[in-house]
């Protein structure tokens, strides 16, 4: 049999495919290549080469033609396009996937605080995205998120705190490139709400409680879906909006809002979350070490999660809900 043959961009040998490895599709060649990336892709002759071409070629190559069959391996890493922020979007995986040793992870932290006549309001949410490299042009995609915010009307002595901690998972098929399309499966919250007015005091709590997954023009209202509101995303502008600080100072003699949104190490933990909650609320239990991973600190401005509280679904479940 002819191998078909693996060079890198500047034409050198990397791997040689032999009769031994037909039936492998693009994935399984691309995880044989020394520090392969994860959207990393085969051409052939200018074309991008899929797991139906791949086939083609190692039949045309067991068949002994006289033809060349190189394929060149094309490294894509378009966060290197991004500004030098010290962090790295590419992680070692906290699933611990032997065939999955490194992720794209995404962190950011957005604050906003106002002052607008006797009404003060301050409001902090830190987003976590994950995605776990393709197999068969298809991956899974994690995002998690803490959000709490306040509002203080001191002429009245009222005040309101909310935190939500909200989980998403779903998967993602690649179209083209390092453009890729989402689709969400499962979405959850633990809500928590405190008010007072002057000697009266009031809390809510909405223990994790699946909701369902929105369609694109409501997520954008979601908290979770902050980095991913819609359901067509390409690589480039999910890094870049990661990467880009933002900042805006509208304070005048002490009024006006200022916001910040920037790119951190790594998102918050959420609590109260087991294995067999995860299973009750419809999500991969192997995912439990991204959701509780990160900062366990309290919400800047929200109430924290209750520690007496277990965390368990309630006796009936709610019906579909849209989690915002």
């Amino acid at each position: 049999m002819r191998t078909v043959s693996v060079n890198s961009m500047a034409g050198e040998l990397i791997l040689e495919l032999t009769e031994d490895m037909m039936g492998l599709c693009v994935e399984d060649v691309l995880a044989k290549l020394p520090g392969h990336g994860m959207f990393d892709k085969l051409m052939f002759k200018g074309v991008e080469v899929d797991d139906e071409v791949l086939k083609m070629l190692l039949m045309l190559a067991a068949e002994d033609r006289d033809l060349e069959y190189i394929l060149t391996r094309v490294r894509q890493e378009p966060w290197l396009l991004c500004p030098n922020l010290g962090l790295n979007p590419m992680q070692d995986n906290l699933l611990g996937l032997a065939d999955m040793p490194q992720c794209l992870s995404l962190a950011t932290l957005t604050t906003r605080d106002s002052c607008i006549f006797k009404i003060m309001r301050d409001f902090e949410c830190i987003n976590h995205v994950m995605l776990l490299p393709p197999r068969h042009q298809s991956g899974r995609i994690l995002a998690k998120c803490m959000q709490s915010e306040s509002v203080f009307e001191y002429d009245i002595d009222f005040h309101q705190a909310t935190t939500r901690w909200q989980i998403a998972e779903g998967s993602y098929n690649i179209r083209y490139g390092t453009h890729f399309e989402v689709e969400w499966t499962a979405l959850a919250q633990f809500f928590v709400e405190a008010e007072s007015h002057e000697s009266d005091d009031d809390s809510v709590r909405e223990p994790w409680r699946r909701h369902e997954p929105p369609q694109e023009p409501k997520r954008a209202d979601i908290p979770v879906f902050r980095l991913t509101p819609r359901n067509a995303i390409s690589l480039e502008s999910l890094v870049e909006t990661w990467a880009k600080e933002k900042e805006d100072n509208d304070y005048e003699r002490g009024k006006g809002t200022k916001s910040k949104c920037q790119p951190v190490q790594d998102g918050a933990a959420m609590p109260g979350l087991s294995a067999d909650l995860l299973e009750h609320l419809g999500f991969a239990p192997e995912h439990l070490e991204f959701w509780t991973a990160g900062s366990a600190r309290d919400p800047s401005h929200g109430p924290g999660f209750a520690v007496a509280h277990d965390g368990q679904p309630p006796t009936e479940s709610g019906g579909p809900q849209d989690g915002n």
